[in-house]
């Protein structure tokens, strides 16, 4: 009998050891699919576009002092070590590593950086060989058919990459500890960004659980004391703790039980839910110290880069808009000739300063004489008749093109509010007026996601706040196009 136990027990210990190895091996092998596939698909990416630069330069483009073009031979001989340089750079930019997730934003700017130094170094190596001349524009334009193609290439590659890691069995499951905020974001973007990698198999709630209720659309499995049972039962890949009060004792328990069995476990810090932009660690010896991440505006360089931004586009606009300025103007003036065609206002902008804000005239004059200062509500009727028009297609804005030539705004940043508005805000709202650090925009992340005129105010300073400690130029542009054809809400 006690033989037959023991052997029970080595049988137990064996499948452990055999789920730990079988575990291990997924997650590597999944990912050496991965990075043969990426690798693939930017070799593919750097041979097109080699060949349609030479094409471009020697067939397509006018030749005035080229009687033939030169023998293709030597650039074929020249494109192995090309693609060489270019995957060796590639890689030491870590974009064939993927333990760390990364929006596809991020690898974009990767890409451009690793594409610009790859041609660098490739044009210098052309003026060191003297046996062949070869043509520096053809670099060029490899240069700028490249990035173009990679990125082409890449989202094909990670709809394939997706389908394999499925078919393999090689997607990573994750089970969350917890149904909060954090729990619900890290869901969201695993589910919009990473489930061809990621597979969420199930949530843990803080309370009582029942088996047919979902989190998300995640299926809730059991309840946070539940997790060492759970670990052997469904053999998670990783564990992911977004709650902030789970027992010390047991958390150590956990990390060492997760260590022992090969799985990946992360805790999102107590700040998480305060902060939209993560944070970072920093050190004095050894000495571990948690902050929030910096946004780029906080840089000289990125502030500089959109000053110029905004000057180049504001004096821009205010010359092509001239004509449709000068009519918006009579058609104020001619619909109600009470009142003046511009309208001013005092509003915070940066560092909270006050600043005159200019639009085209919307509601009646002295339409706040006996109200005070109010919200604009849909159906309002102290707008003008053409004043109704003009806020539903974001026109009478078009004034503060100004303001942003001055350097009072900018085209883009969290829309200012009146003084009145400010001071209550800021003792309502936690991190109000971390929005002021920058200046205020004509259109912005929330107004293009529709929270704009009588909205929640709340709702309104998370997205100014993703976009403050998420900027890019690149996001300047998307939310200027979006702002075309962004009508919800405006009235």
């Amino acid at each position: 009998m006690a033989l037959i136990e023991l052997g029970a027990l080595n049988s137990a210990c064996q499948n452990q050891v055999i789920m730990k190895t079988i575990r291990y091996r997924k997650k590597r092998r999944g990912d050496f699919v991965s990075a043969l596939i990426f690798t693939l698909s930017d070799a593919s990416a750097i041979i097109t576009a080699f060949l349609l630069a030479y094409c471009t330069r020697f067939f397509w483009l006018p030749q005035p002092y080229l009687p033939e073009p030169p023998d293709l031979f030597y650039y074929f001989c020249a494109l192995p070590i090309v693609v060489l340089i270019f995957l060796l750079t590639f890689h030491s930019h870590g974009i064939y590593i993927f333990d760390n997730l990364r929006r596809r934003l991020q690898e974009i700017f990767i890409v451009i950086k690793a594409t610009l130094i790859s041609s660098v170094l490739i044009m210098a190596l052309t003026f060191i060989y003297r046996d062949f001349s070869y043509s520096r524009l053809v670099f060029i334009l490899h240069c700028i058919f490249l990035i173009l193609l990679v990125c082409l290439f890449r989202h094909f590659a990670y709809a394939f990459d997706g389908w394999v890691r499925r078919l393999m069995g090689t997607r990573i499951k994750v089970l969350i500890m917890g149904a909060n905020r954090s729990a619900k974001h890290v869901i969201q973007r695993i589910n919009r960004h990473y489930r061809n990698r990621y597979e969420v198999i199930g949530v843990l709630t803080g309370g009582r659980s029942s088996a047919d209720k979902k989190f998300e659309g995640v299926q809730i499995v059991g309840i946070l004391d539940d997790i060492f049972a759970k670990i052997p039962a469904m053999s998670p890949d990783e564990i992911i703790l977004t709650v902030s009060d789970f027992p010390d004792e047991k958390l150590t328990e956990l990390f060492l039980k997760c260590e022992n069995e090969l799985i990946t476990f992360l805790k999102i810090p107590d700040l998480f839910g305060i902060f939209t932009s993560g944070v970072e660690v920093q050190y004095i010896d050894d000495v571990p110290l948690i902050g929030i991440k910096k946004s780029p505006l906080d840089k000289t360089s990125s502030r500089f880069l959109k000053r110029i931004f905004d000057m180049a586009l504001s004096l821009l606009g205010l010359i092509l808009l001239s004509p449709l300025f000068l009519m918006l103007a009579l058609l104020v003036k001619l619909t109600d000739p009470s009142g003046p065609i511009f309208y001013k206002q005092r509003r915070t902008g940066m560092d909270g300063r006050s600043f005159w804000i200019y639009k085209f005239r919307t509601m009646k004059k002295d339409a706040e004489a006996q109200s005070g200062p109010v919200w604009a509500i849909k159906n309002d009727q102290r707008t003008t008749v053409i004043g109704k028009y003009l806020r539903q297609m974001n026109l009478d804005e078009i004034p503060q093109l100004w303001n942003t030539l001055k350097g009072e705004m900018s085209l883009v940043g969290p829309r200012p509010e009146r003084p009145h508005f400010v001071g209550k805000f800021r003792k309502d709202i936690p991190r109000y007026m971390v929005r002021h650090k920058i200046k205020s925009g004509i259109t912005g992340w929330a107004q293009v996601n529709g929270l704009r005129g009588n909205t929640s105010i709340e709702e309104r300073t998370k997205l100014d706040l993703y976009y403050y400690e998420n900027w890019s130029l690149l996001l300047d542009f998307k939310i200027i196009f979006m702002t075309l054809f962004s009508f919800k809400n405006a009235y």
